[in-house]
């Protein structure tokens, strides 16, 4: 199961201990706006906020992406090909970052 961009975003602010969205928004370089949307509307995050939330929570890059992949698809078919996609990154991805998250 992948990750959400809610999931990031609240794995953010308790990693940097943040008091709320705007120093989110600060720490991934958006604004707060774009918070709120993420939140809010359900968007997810863009490939470079993706790529920097990554590297705040010191994780693989290309796990956050795949789940953004996976959220941004609706086609259940699509879907199910993200997360295998995902599966088989999490088993061969190289290890200087920690695997993922276990934010579900």
């Amino acid at each position: 199961m992948s990750n959400s961009t809610a999931d990031y975003l609240d794995a953010i602010r308790a990693k940097l201990q943040l008091r709320n969205d705007n120093a989110l928004a600060k720490a991934l370089g958006i604004s707060r706006q774009t918070v709120s949307n993420y939140r809010l509307r359900g968007t997810s995050m863009d490939d470079d906020v993706a790529a920097r939330a990554a590297e705040l929570l010191g994780i693989q890059p290309g796990t956050v992406l795949l789940d953004m992949y996976t959220e941004r698809t609706r086609d259940p078919r699509i879907k199910s090909i993200w997360e295998q996609i995902g599966a088989a990154f999490l088993n061969t991805a190289p290890t200087p970052y920690q695997s993922g998250l276990a934010l579900v």
